[in-house]
């Protein structure tokens, strides 16, 4: 019983022993000097001990609308506007030109819008009545008289005219036969200046049956059709918009 005091006693004694001397000491962590700032009101604060001031671009980034967010994500989405855009193709225009008093007319025309992207799609010719403006003088008593006004034309320079021989208007005197009634009346103005013996100058309305030849043209071009100026010269031609043939 002795032995086993005695032991516990030299046991205690080796374990402050080690404790003691052989045991390391933690060596603590150097303290850390924090610099001070200088806070609004003049005085010095550490920095450990100044507010913590949250990030503005981390608040902006949170605070920030998400359709913003996400609005690059979304324009790239977009389609480009320089992307090539596919030509409009418009429905092609059918038209009818017709009133040509020669058929070589009618091909001299279609030649000609041919060459600004027209298609010839039919031709042909027509009997066609037009009321027109016919100036004349009106008939006289006898063919005597009438060369005596014809004499009388001839001497102020004219020779665009004719005598009618036989019929309603026998002995008349034809000055010209015009498809525009400011045409007529600017001629029946001259002719009545002269001053003539015999009746006065008239102007007439005559409808007159004469073979005239037509085209009939296909037009799928977006600006004005290339035959307007060349009819427009030539009042006795019409135009005239009509539906397309199906194609056979």
């Amino acid at each position: 019983m002795r032995a086993l005091f005695l032991l516990l006693i030299a046991a205690n004694l080796a374990y402050f022993a080690w404790e003691g001397v052989y045991r390391p000491r933690q060596t603590p962590p150097p303290e850390v000097k924090m610099p001070a700032v200088e806070s609004p009101g003049g005085t010095l604060t550490l920095l450990s001990e100044a507010p913590v001031l949250p990030d503005k671009r981390v608040a902006g980034v949170a605070n920030r609308d998400p359709a913003v967010a996400e609005a690059p994500e979304q324009a790239e989405a977009l389609p480009s506007e320089t992307e090539h855009e596919s030509p409009v193709i418009l429905p092609p225009e059918c038209y009818r030109i017709a009133g040509f008093r020669e058929a070589t007319d009618a091909d001299a025309l279609t030649a000609a819008i041919q060459q600004n992207g027209a298609r010839l799609s039919g031709r042909g010719a027509s009997q066609m009545t037009r009321r027109n403006h016919w100036v004349l003088i009106p008939p006289v008593s006898s063919r005597t008289d009438a060369r005596r006004v014809i004499r009388e034309l001839q001497a102020f320079g004219m020779n665009d005219f004719y005598l009618v021989r036989n019929g309603e208007y026998a002995n008349a005197i034809s000055l010209g036969v015009f498809s525009t009634e400011a045409a007529a009346l600017q001629r029946l103005k001259r002719i009545r200046a002269l001053s003539l013996s015999g009746p006065n100058p008239r102007l007439d309305r005559k409808e007159m049956t004469a073979k005239r030849y037509w085209v009939e043209v296909q037009w799928s071009g977006a600006e004005e059709p290339p035959w307007e100026n060349l009819v427009s010269e030539n009042p006795e031609i019409d135009v005239t918009r009509i539906s397309c043939r199906s194609p056979r």
